[in-house]
């Protein structure tokens, strides 16, 4: 506090001099005492502003989002039923929300999102899952075997509200697919910055 403080008079001070050409400081408030001390509190409280608009910016920027949650339970999933996964280990920033399975990004960056997934035993043994940004497709997967295994990363610009989540999309037009649980299958995040 006392640094900023210090800030904070040192900008002040040095708003109402001006070094001449010749190295002599110069005032540039003019004017009776009072008109100087009230044009030096308007611009301290200018400065104050500043520096608190400036310091909210650096927290934001400087701020850590990251999360992993899995699957607890083997999951059959209709056509582009976004996957609950449920288990919350980490949801640093608190962004990711395990009951819907949907990530809602809280600050603008560069984000890295990764999905795995394994497929269970079913009739078609397939499975199709793609990772959404609001409404579109910006990653995909698929297993098509016993039990395969897949994972999928994306890096994108994201801005604040957009909101991330993986979803089932099978494009061979069976309906249901199922996804295996235990922690088999999962969905992560970060800011990048």
């Amino acid at each position: 506090m006392a640094s900023k403080v210090i800030f904070i008079v040192v900008l002040s001070i040095s708003t109402l001099y001006h070094v001449s050409s010749k190295g002599q400081p110069k005032r540039l408030l003019v004017g009776s005492s009072d008109d100087r001390l009230q044009q030096m509190e308007k611009q301290l409280q200018n400065l104050t502003q500043t520096v608190h608009l400036l310091q909210e910016k650096v927290n934001e920027n400087n701020r850590h989002i990251a999360f992993y949650a899995t699957l607890t339970a083997h999951t059959t999933l209709g056509q582009q039923q976004t996957v609950e996964f449920d288990k919350v280990s980490t949801n640093i920033g608190g962004a990711y929300n395990g009951i819907s399975g949907i990530f809602t990004v809280p600050v603008t960056g560069l984000y890295h999102f990764s999905t795995t997934m394994l497929q269970m035993t079913s009739a078609n043994n397939q499975i199709h899952t793609q990772i959404m940004k609001n409404s579109i497709e910006i990653g995909r997967n698929f297993g098509n075997e016993h039990r395969s295994s897949g994972t999928m990363d994306v890096v994108v610009m994201a801005q604040k509200g957009d909101v991330v989540y993986v979803r089932h999309n099978n494009e061979v037009g069976t309906t249901q697919q199922t996804m295996h649980g235990f922690g088999y299958s999962s969905f992560s995040g970060f800011l990048i910055g």
